[in-house]
């Protein structure tokens, strides 16, 4: 009885919160007219006009308070991406007491406990590899330890290929057509139309790892540089403009003849993210996918070995134009300190890391990459490997866990993406009416390219690494090197999911 009350108390608390939180934060020129947060779709970038449902076709069932068991990664360990699944209590954040609220409805509904081993400690970048190794452990001395497991992409291919996860096609109850399920990334992501691990709303990590392109409006003014929110409305924000403005602005503050962290850059980022983020943007690819839904290396392609010379030409041709503190051996959060302190005209990292601006004295705004040219069709907005959910093969009932996932991402749509999409991103960060705007199509635009998501370690990463580190610019050379073991690592995988699914 008591948690029946308790219950209806936090669906009235949840109902004047969110009423008072749309007109504290209705922004200049706002009338009754503006649509909701929960008239915008995040993934179509637009709005629906009419409230969405948000009830996912479910059984009535009880699971008589069962533990629903996930294994996660601490903050710390990840913290280049938004890994919070549970909350202990609502502390007055929004976004943390939606996930409170979410969670405990479906707790509730369904007769669960949800609980979770974050794994990883404080050890920067820990959580990716023990995850893994907590998962292969578990799966393979056949226990049934974990319902849901955090999988990060850039290793969950062997975990895939040898057969310790559930198809996510195959769970009971699931249901891709619902807007709750990442449907652009779903695509991107299948390897012979297999989808081992999913984008679902009951986690934030793939929208968080989203590539976030943010600029200084202090600086344009200054500057007296053209308006990027407009350049972008008029589809002429591509890589000529993107240069041409980074090249602009720099300048060796305290004149002592040298370039370091405390002069003026065009672009503060490291070349590990930005020469992936911004090339996928301009429509390059490394790895595609043949109409069977097969990967397929393509770095060799007319178009990648003729557009690509332009990006480096653009960043690493015009002098002192860019920090990068990993070429520097430097500590990476020098790129975020320099951009804060109003010494970089343009910022790229992943969405995550926006938030340190939040009391920044720093007037950012948010915008899409740039196009190649104006030739290309749209804008594409990189999504950097992340983590996804797994559903480990030696789960006891698939049936329940498909109920109680479809129903955690439908609560979320409902609860957690409005407060993390339009209170925290849109009114919090951005700040600006024209940021939400550029949000809007960055997240319309999202796209993963397997050569970064599985591939990072065979690819993406030691081309950026041979351009920003070595400054070895010969890109000839990398493919010819670097082709026929990647492509028998793709094969691999192919190989291994078309075996292990031969007799369906």
């Amino acid at each position: 009885m008591k948690k029946n009350i308790l219950f209806i108390i936090i669906c009235i608390v949840a109902v004047i919160t969110f009423a008072a939180c749309s007109k504290e934060d209705a922004g200049p020129g706002s009338n009754d007219d503006t649509p909701s947060s929960q008239d915008i779709d995040v993934d179509a970038g637009e709005d629906v006009g009419a409230e969405p449902e948000y009830i996912p076709d479910l059984p009535d069932v009880n699971y008589n308070d069962y533990e629903f068991r996930i294994l996660n990664s601490t903050q710390d360990a990840l913290h280049w991406m938004t890994v919070q699944l549970l909350a202990e209590a609502e502390t007055g954040d929004i976004f943390n007491d939606e996930i409170y609220r979410r969670n405990f409805i479906i707790e509730e509904k369904y007769g669960i406990k949800m609980v979770e081993n974050a794994v990883g400690g404080n050890s920067v970048g820990a959580g990716i590899g023990t995850i893994r190794d907590y998962a292969r452990k578990s799966i393979m001395s056949d226990s049934d330890e974990y319902d849901l497991i955090m999988l990060g992409t850039d290793v969950s291919l062997e975990l895939m290929r040898t057969g310790m996860l559930a198809d996510f096609n195959a769970v009971p109850y699931i249901d891709f057509s619902k807007p709750w399920w990442d449907k652009n990334l779903i695509k991107d992501i299948t390897i012979v139309n297999k989808l081992y691990t999913a984008p679902g709303d009951f986690s934030l990590t793939h929208y968080s790892t989203t590539m976030s392109l943010c600029f200084n409006k202090s600086l344009v003014r200054d500057y007296a540089l053209d308006d990027p929110y407009q350049l972008v409305r008029d589809k002429k924000w591509t890589f000529d403009r993107f240069f041409e403005m980074i090249g602009s602005c720099s300048a060796d503050l305290n004149g002592d003849g040298q370039y370091d962290e405390n002069d003026l850059y065009g672009l503060s980022a490291l070349h590990f993210v930005f020469i992936p983020s911004l090339s996928i943007g301009a429509g390059l690819k490394y790895v595609a996918k043949d109409s069977g839904d097969i990967p397929v290396f393509v770095m060799d392609s007319p178009s990648f070995v003729e557009r690509i010379p332009a990006l480096i030409e653009g960043i690493y041709g015009g002098g002192s134009i860019l920090y990068d503190a990993d070429a520097l051996n430097k500590p990476h959060q020098i790129i975020n300190e320099i951009f804060e302190d109003n010494r970089a005209l343009f910022y790229l990292e992943l969405l995550h890391h926006s938030h340190i601006f939040r009391a920044a004295d720093v007037d950012l705004g948010f915008l899409p990459h740039p196009k190649y040219d104006e030739s290309q069709e749209n804008y594409i907005t990189c999504v950097y490997p992340t983590t996804l959910m797994a559903v480990p093969v030696t789960s006891g009932d698939l049936e329940r866990t498909g109920i109680i996932l479809e129903a955690l991402c439908a609560e979320s749509r409902k609860r957690v993406i409005p407060a993390y999409y339009d209170k925290m991103l849109k009114t919090k960060i951005a700040r600006d009416d024209e940021s939400g705007e550029m949000l809007d199509i960055m997240f319309s635009t999202r796209s993963a390219d397997l050569g970064l998501i599985y591939w990072n370690s065979q690819i993406t990463g030691p081309f950026s690494g041979q351009i920003g580190k070595q400054k070895n610019l010969n890109i000839a050379s990398f493919i010819e090197k670097n082709k026929p073991k990647i492509e028998n690592e793709i094969s691999k995988a192919v190989d291994a999911f078309i075996d292990m699914n031969s007799g369906e």
